[in-house]
């Protein structure tokens, strides 16, 4: 799949030898930064769980230097992580994934540069990767505000269980990948205009 890119940033998806640096950005961040995975279950340094043979991974590149990732986990026999963490019945049909371990370094998030760049990017990618396998519905398990984000942002997912304790206080949410099409074509058209293209 080709590689998008919005100036010095560039966004693609990763290859098998991008996974250590993956995985050393998500220990900076849940490990370290945030505390949610605990050191002695990563002694290696490394931010890893059974799903990430599962998973897509999605990278995005400033001037070659990794600063940010995402996942897109393919619901395969171990199914899904939402699944496990808040008690939920995943059809097989339609065809879904869920989208998880969104990790963005410090200097590069909103607050810092002033715009939404490289979380956009790295949902565009996510975005053609799905139309491409035909997945028609995205889950996923976050804290409240970073779903109010994202509905702000134009990407509007519905809650569809309680909170639950999971790396903190979270609950999963879901949408059909057409409904957050119809959403972004009608209330954020620029979003739209950039999830679409190169598709």
């Amino acid at each position: 799949m080709p590689a998008i890119e919005h100036g010095a940033y560039r966004f693609n998806v990763a290859t098998a030898g991008e996974l250590p640096e993956i995985f050393r950005l998500r220990y900076q961040i849940y490990v370290t930064e945030f505390g949610f995975e605990s050191r002695q279950d990563h002694p290696q340094g490394w931010e890893t769980d059974p799903w990430d043979g599962n998973a897509i991974h999605f990278v995005c590149r400033h001037n070659h230097e990794l600063i940010g990732t995402l996942r897109l986990v393919l619901n395969k026999a171990i199914g899904l992580p939402v699944q496990r963490a808040a008690a939920l019945e995943i059809p097989a049909s339609p065809p879904a994934a869920e989208i998880s371990r969104l990790a963005i370094a410090p200097r590069f998030r909103k607050g810092k540069t002033g715009n939404d760049l490289v979380a956009l990017g790295l949902f565009q990618q996510m975005y053609h990767e799905s139309k491409r396998r035909h997945i028609a519905h995205w889950y996923f398990i976050t804290e409240e505000w970073i779903s109010k984000t994202l509905q702000n942002m134009g990407f509007k997912f519905t809650q569809i269980g309680a909170p639950v304790s999971y790396h903190g206080c979270r609950a999963p949410y879901s949408s059909h990948v057409s409904h957050i099409e119809e959403r972004l074509a009608q209330a954020a058209p620029e979003v739209y205009g950039l999830m679409i293209a190169g598709l």
